[in-house]
């Protein structure tokens, strides 16, 4: 059967022409369907998802049980309707899959489907019944999504954001599958959530980076300037103002990591911190300078505490010209100096030193 276009996840599972592809049971229709996605490579995604959802299927179900279903499924028909209906000869195994297939999502089995073996993703339990615009990229490049307070979002490839015509009430709430950059107006009296399957993101202004893909095991939140608050969803259906709205805070420079299948948190640095500061207002250039000065100014410059003894670290002069290095290399060339080591902890620097007396 000729594919059409554009292409649903319906259309792909009850189309016969698509079954025999996916089961390679017909060699016209398999080059027939690769013909198809050779020309329209933005249909990809959606098939992708019909041959992950069938591959579960072949795994979760196992042909005599679809064939019960089948023939269950035929004897309600028959006395509800009171029509006789012709059972299949199951001897043909394409007529064992694909009218099967079929049959049970056009008669509603597979709505048991998604209920019970592959429950609905959190994005699309979050944002159904509720009257909200979604704004999906199916291009490699970004898509930029101006919100109505004057917020944006860099939406990545095949990545999707539901979120309201109008923010009303007392939190500006948007619904976020995949990776998307943001870019939030300050307003401390509508603070801002972003919510990604399993985690929400309380902010009040700043911009971060949202990694929340469903396929994926971990979801990433990356705080490029202000800070953000975030916290694991607990219910779907509990409304928000009821909710805690305390976490995990992380700060420019600093990530965090949901694990899904550890029910996790664990916060860190990014791998290449970069200055929050402007660069012609930050002074690098130190003469004699206690390090417990040299750790503040770093620490201001790049957002990131750093815990050290104060008291211990005033007796320690710096004399170095810090400008062109990373983070890590003026860490490295202070704590030489002064013969102290540092660590990274959860998120920050922690420096141990006997001091200099």
């Amino acid at each position: 059967m000729k594919p059409t276009y554009p292409l649903t996840l319906d259309d792909l599972l009850t189309n016969e022409g698509f079954l025999n592809y996916y089961f390679q049971k017909n060699e016209a229709d398999v080059w027939e369907w690769n013909e198809f996605l050779e020309d329209h490579p933005d249909q990809l995604p959606t098939v992708d998802a019909a041959v992950s959802l069938l591959n579960r299927l072949s795994l979760k179900w196992s042909e005599e049980y679809i064939r019960q279903q089948f023939l269950q499924m035929q004897d309600s028909l028959a006395n509800t309707t009171h029509h006789p209906i012709a059972r299949p000869l199951w001897s043909n195994n394409w007529v064992r899959w694909g009218l099967a297939a079929s049959v049970l999502l056009a008669m509603g089995i597979w709505t048991y489907v998604y209920q019970t073996t592959i429950p609905a993703s959190l994005y699309t339990q979050q944002v159904s019944q509720k009257d909200l615009i979604e704004q999906v990229n199916p291009n490699s490049e970004p898509l930029r999504v101006d919100l109505p307070d004057g917020s944006w979002i860099r939406l990545a490839k095949n990545s999707r954001l539901s979120y309201p015509a109008r923010f009303t009430g007392s939190v500006r709430e948007v619904y976020l599958d995949g990776d998307g950059f943001f870019d939030v107006a300050r307003n401390p009296k509508q603070p801002f959530l972003v919510h990604a399957g399993e985690i929400t993101t309380k902010v009040l202004g700043t911009s971060f980076l949202i990694k929340a893909r469903t396929d994926q095991e971990r979801v990433e939140v990356v705080v490029r300037t202000g800070k953000v608050s975030v916290y694991r969803e607990t219910t779907v259906s509990q409304p928000v103002i009821v909710k805690k709205l305390q976490g995990v805070i992380i700060t420019p420079n600093q990530q965090l990591v949901y694990n899904r299948k550890a029910d996790s948190f664990a916060r860190s640095i990014v791998g290449s911190p970069q200055l929050i500061q402007p660069e012609a207002l930050v002074d690098f250039d130190f003469r004699n300078t206690p390090a417990s000065t040299v750790f503040e100014r770093i620490q201001r410059a790049y957002g990131i505490p750093i815990e050290y003894d104060a008291a211990l670290m005033s007796d320690c002069p710096v004399t170095a010209s810090l400008a062109d290095e990373s983070l890590y290399g003026k860490l490295n060339l202070v704590c030489r100096a002064i013969e102290a080591q540092y660590e990274v902890v959860d998120g920050q620097i922690i420096v141990n030193g006997k001091g200099c007396k």
